[in-house]
């Protein structure tokens, strides 16, 4: 099964400033309330996100102490955030859920942190969905939305409509995606955000493949294409390319299909896009398989396993093995394809992919079927 490029808004990263830094530090010297303290130590360790994961840590630890000594609820909460986001950057998401759960517990049915219950709330469906749990990731998003549509925050709003979308896309409920998108496009067109807008165009065209309702599609996708093709945003310019072979895929037209795809492999840089590398090599497989060419689909399908095997993609390991399984089926190597559509039962069951979880469970009923009247004939 082909697997559609979506845009998931999961977390805004947080750009380092050495200028920002040193001023904040030059405030917390001369800052005498412990409330002003605990929000310069806050900001000082957002500043370090990426660029210094140990200052993060630091800087949040003291955040919290003294936030707790101080009694200052919402310093708590967005020290756990910050500690939490720690243990992110660091992929132990059993800690970060620890620390995003003790500020929820901190802050929930605080009048004066609303922002910061619901924000830690999101973070909690964040970590579910860099672990592979979507079910999980889908509740807390849906309970953060409603957090942030109380206080109306226009901004994470449009972010958790894009995030529930496109975790429905993948559960296989389009027609909830679709009511998603559509929300998200309106907002940006609302705003004139000609990127946003390129992005819902992509993710709606991606739905409309999947309900074959192919003028639909072409038509979004071709809206953000030449969005994208304007703004000369590579890598989202070989997103929509990417679509738009899946699209001409399901048309049939496997020459066209392909020409989009090896298009777009020009544009991505392997080692810094490795998710979308590895999907990009698995579609141009199913292309091959689609059209005959069995060879080349085994090789390519075999590149994209062996990427997502090294990133840790559970859901896409899923496809690759189902995949991967479809070839030895037809080759009539019942034993080895039985052992790929088990496996990507498994982590299937794993990440909450029901679509396949259905796939991997029919096809292991065609090779027991086949291995039987095998075993019969001889």
């Amino acid at each position: 099964m082909l697997r559609l490029i979506l845009f998931l808004c999961l977390l805004a990263p947080a750009l380092f400033s050495q200028d920002k830094s040193d001023s904040l530090l030059t405030e917390l010297k001369r800052a005498k309330q412990d409330t002003h303290k605990v929000i310069l130590l806050n900001l000082l360790s957002k500043n370090f996100y990426y660029i210094s994961p140990t200052q993060t840590f630091s800087y949040a630890q003291k955040a919290n102490k003294l936030a707790i000594q101080s009694n200052y609820v919402a310093g708590i909460g967005n020290s756990y955030i910050h500690l939490g986001m720690y243990c992110l950057n660091k992929k132990n998401n059993d800690s970060a859920l620890m620390y995003f759960n003790k500020g929820v517990s901190v802050t929930n049915n605080n009048s004066t942190c609303k922002n910061v219950n619901a924000d830690l709330i999101k973070r909690k469906g964040v970590a579910f969905y860099y672990s592979g749990l979507t079910d999980s990731a889908l509740f807390y998003f849906k309970r953060s939305l409603s957090k942030y549509e109380a206080i109306k925050d226009s901004t994470e709003i449009i972010k958790l409509l894009n995030n529930i979308g496109s975790i429905s896309s993948r559960k296989g409920d389009l027609d909830g995606a679709i009511m998603y998108f559509l929300k998200c496009l309106h907002f940006d067109e609302s705003k004139n955000d000609t990127r946003n807008i390129a992005s819902d165009c992509n993710n709606l065209g991606t739905m409309f493949t999947e309900k074959r309702d192919f003028l639909s599609s072409e038509k979004y996708l071709k809206r953000a294409f030449q969005i994208r093709s304007e703004l000369k945003d590579s890598v989202m310019l070989a997103n929509t390319l990417m679509n738009l072979g899946r699209l001409y895929h399901d048309k049939k037209d496997f020459k066209t299909s392909l020409d989009q795809y090896f298009e777009a492999l020009k544009l991505i840089n392997e080692g810094k896009h490795q998710y979308d590398y590895a999907m990009l090599l698995n579609n141009i497989g199913l292309t091959y398989f689609d059209s005959g060419d069995l060879e080349n689909a085994f090789t390519f399908y075999n590149r994209s396993f062996e990427i997502k095997r090294r990133i840790g993609d559970k859901s896409g390991l899923a496809s690759s093995l189902g995949n991967l399984g479809t070839i030895y089926y037809k080759r009539k190597n019942f034993s080895k394809a039985i052992e790929h559509y088990s496996e990507s039962e498994r982590t299937a069951i794993e990440t909450g992919d029901l679509v396949y979880q259905v796939n991997a469970l029919y096809n292991l009923h065609n090779c027991y079927v086949n291995t039987n009247n095998a075993r019969a004939d001889r």
